[in-house]
């Protein structure tokens, strides 16, 4: 199993321009990380310090075409991707064109840049009636997967979260049985959140287990159960023993790929910040390998 790292984890800067794709690249693999999931997610923003800039424009072609050949020269492995993702069952939603375009190109350059596996999320709109919510995602993502399909890039959509895991906060697909319902039918795999699951509050490891084979990525990261802080691991109180003991169970084959947030952590830092996250992967590698 290799280690991976969200793109995300170097590029962001509370209250300043992003890194470029470039600059963060270069940081990955000068810190040790060859395999990318490389974020999407930014195209939707227009907001100054927000925007990923690259998939906007005319030329948003031949600038994946750059970053396709900076991955080469890196030696790096576009092995997942992060699709945008919006509260597209709002029908009230703002600038939908634009940010169904995004999602257009996303599925696009994840194609260009050799993407296994793009991640979609659920709506995540609190909903109680489960038949209603499924009819809304499925609707919107059938297209979205078969445009993927056709260009040779799997879809695994990802478990949202549901904090305190009442009728009123419950989010379609906080559960792995609405998930693995969904994706059963839409023939698709399943991304798995460590910290989303651990916010819902139900045993991750029953959960991992109801999942099974169809788990294709992970988002690996950690939280105290409060929010979704997107923290490493052991800075919050996921079972992670626990958690590689299941994954080996059930047979898991992807990468160990860190979903972990840096808005908080000064740039003089990421650095420190980066080799902690190598070290506990090998640690928790490490775990894995250790079980007979």
């Amino acid at each position: 199993m290799r280690l991976s790292v969200n793109s995300g984890f170097y590029s962001v800067r509370p209250g300043d321009i992003r890194f470029s794709v470039f600059e963060t690249l270069d940081f990955c693999k000068r810190i040790g990380f060859s395999v990318i999931d490389f974020g999407l997610h930014g195209s939707i923003f227009t907001g100054e310090h927000n925007e990923e800039t690259f998939l906007h424009g005319d030329n948003w072609e031949k600038n994946v075409e750059q970053i396709v050949l900076y991955g080469k020269k890196l030696g790096l492995d576009f092995a997942q991707s992060h699709l945008p993702f919006y509260v597209y069952t709002d029908p009230d939603i703002k600038d939908r064109e634009f940010k169904e375009e995004m999602v257009r190109r996303s599925i696009m350059a994840s194609a260009m840049l050799g993407v296994k596996w793009a991640v979609f999320h659920p709506s995540n709109v609190p909903s109680t009636d489960l038949v209603t919510s499924k009819k809304a995602v499925s609707e919107y993502l059938i297209p979205h997967i078969t445009h993927a399909t056709r260009l040779g890039v799997g879809i695994a959509i990802e478990n949202t979260l549901s904090v305190g895991f009442t009728e009123e906060k419950h989010r379609y697909c906080s559960t792995a049985e609405e998930l693995c319902d969904l994706t059963d039918t839409l023939k698709t795999g399943i991304c798995w959140d460590t910290g989303h699951s651990n916010i819902t509050g139900r045993d991750q490891v029953k959960e991992l287990r109801t999942v099974g084979n169809r788990l294709k990525v992970l988002h690996i990261n950690d939280n105290f159960g409060q929010s979704d802080a997107h923290t490493a691991p052991f800075i919050g109180k996921v079972k992670w023993r626990k958690i590689m003991e299941t994954l080996d169970e059930i047979g898991y084959e992807g990468d160990f790929n860190f979903e972990v947030s840096v808005a908080g952590i000064p740039v003089e830092l990421r650095e420190e910040h980066a080799k902690y996250l190598i070290a506990t992967g090998r640690y928790l590698l490490g775990i894995k390998d250790s079980i007979k």
